[in-house]
């Protein structure tokens, strides 16, 4: 870092992502990035994460870095954004993936952004 602050940059997906999830009433802010592990919402919740993957080979190293910056901040169950609006195929694939990190217990729930704009939130299945 070299003694200047990286802050958080997210661009119109990732904005757009945490809106459309939001629900009524809720705030969000994006947060300095201080160091690797910070993550990128404060929402009236609690802390959350925007994964914004451009490949099916990302999507389970994305989510897995989320889960550790969010018990990082001792936030195991802050809220988790996987935005599927860069994704041109591939969708279910991703959401596959996703699911086996709710079902496994590894992240309490994650809200999906379909490439139309729909949202989706996994939950635990078995």
């Amino acid at each position: 870092m070299k003694g200047k602050a990286i802050f958080a940059l997210p661009d119109g997906n990732e904005v757009w992502a945490v809106l459309a999830a939001m629900d009524e009433g809720d705030g969000a802010v994006f947060l300095p990035q201080e160091r690797d592990m910070a993550p990128d919402v404060r929402t009236s919740t609690g802390y959350a994460e925007i994964k914004t993957p451009k490949s099916i080979r990302k999507v389970a190293d994305r989510l897995k870095h989320a889960s550790e910056q969010l018990a990082e901040y001792g936030n195991p169950d802050g809220d988790v954004y996987l935005s599927l609006l860069r994704f041109k195929f591939e969708e279910q694939a991703a959401i596959d993936v996703a699911q086996r990190f709710v079902d496994d217990g590894t992240i309490k729930s994650i809200r999906v952004i379909h490439g139309d704009g729909a949202v989706e939130t996994l939950k635990k299945t078995i």
